[in-house]
């Protein structure tokens, strides 16, 4: 009797916090991103003016799957973007996402489950003096005597290099990878340090020859209101870094649907909106990163870089090889 009491008693205190539980909303989304805001907001207006779906975004500086882990079907998210294809694949291996329609992805690079897809293209390019006589760059040519002392990077276990050394890995396999982590340890300027915009400074006052940085941090430096950063952009120009013949390597940030999504119909509709035309313009304009379709007119400034071929190595073989680049990475004892 005393069970069957328990068990009224638990029925209706459940019933209760499901009655003071606040409605959910189909006119919202709810967003947990590791990205900046300046890289979504004019994204997320545009959704809503055009959807009247309100997008109510956490920015988080990183952390996004931890917490989203810990939330587990509690969570509120409802779509959760980060900027590097090794955090999407983080997000599917650790099961907190759910298969997005065929529908919605199209044509972008997407994981082999549609547990994930790509929202922009995030080209790691060869920065050099504007003087330099240097022209567009072969990875294997990093190793190469010419930059003996003058290279620069950041930390090798950063995961915009780690998926870099991956992509060289899958195309060329594991003796071609380790002779070209090893040569290009030995071609280094100094200890690797700092983040991408670092690289491009070292580059404009002489410390590197040559420095390997994601493309749009250069536009978002040009088109700053730092002048010293601003400066260093323009003292510097960048070179194709080529994996192989066929064309040059591109990281991506992506997004999925929470797993425990209250509203994934909504958070469809916002990725898939994402990949529209018009939000990969807004994309492309706002923070100089390229979109995953081929069909969207670049501003000037990124019409050579969005022309590049990128190699056919497929995004989702990149982030499976990242753990087997990194042990290569530790084992050229890179940052040492």
């Amino acid at each position: 009797m005393k069970t069957q009491a328990g068990a009224v008693a638990a029925a209706a205190v459940m019933m209760a916090a499901a009655l003071a539980a606040p409605p959910v909303r189909a006119d919202e989304v709810n967003v947990y991103t590791e990205r900046q805001e300046v890289f979504l907001r004019d994204v997320f207006a545009g959704f809503t003016a055009a959807t009247g779906v309100k997008v109510n975004a956490l920015y988080l500086a990183n952390g996004a799957i931890e917490r989203l882990a810990s939330e587990g079907e509690h969570t509120v998210a409802d779509v959760v973007i980060v900027a590097d294809v090794g955090r999407l694949q983080e997000l599917e291996d650790r099961g907190l996402t759910q298969e997005i329609d065929a529908g919605v992805i199209g044509a972008a690079p997407h994981s082999d489950a549609r547990q994930w897809v790509a929202l922009t293209r995030r080209l790691r390019v060869l920065f050099v003096p504007q003087d330099s006589p240097a022209a567009a760059e072969e990875m294997a040519g990093l190793a190469a005597a010419r930059w003996r002392g003058g290279l620069c990077l950041r930390s090798g276990f950063h995961p915009y290099n780690v998926a870099l050394f991956a992509n060289y890995l899958g195309l060329h396999g594991e003796q071609e990878a380790r002779a070209l982590i090893d040569g290009v340890k030995a071609n280094l300027a100094r200890r690797p340090q700092g983040n991408d915009r670092a690289q491009i400074k070292g580059v404009a006052s002489g410390q590197c020859k040559a420095a390997v940085a994601n493309l749009y941090y250069y536009h978002k430096m040009l088109a700053g209101d730092d002048a010293a950063e601003r400066k260093a952009a323009e003292a510097v120009r960048w070179l194709p870094l080529r994996m192989d013949a066929e064309g040059v390597h591109a990281n991506v940030s992506g997004g999925a649907i929470a797993r425990h999504s209250k509203r994934p119909a909504a958070a469809a509709r916002l990725l898939e909106y994402m990949l529209s035309a018009e939000a990969q313009r807004i994309y492309a304009a706002a923070n100089g990163e390229l979109p995953v379709r081929r069909d969207v007119a670049m501003p000037a400034a990124l019409q050579a870089a969005a022309a590049l071929p990128v190699n056919g190595l497929p995004i989702g073989r990149i982030a499976s090889l990242r753990p087997a680049a990194a042990a290569l990475v530790a084992e050229a004892a890179f940052d040492d």
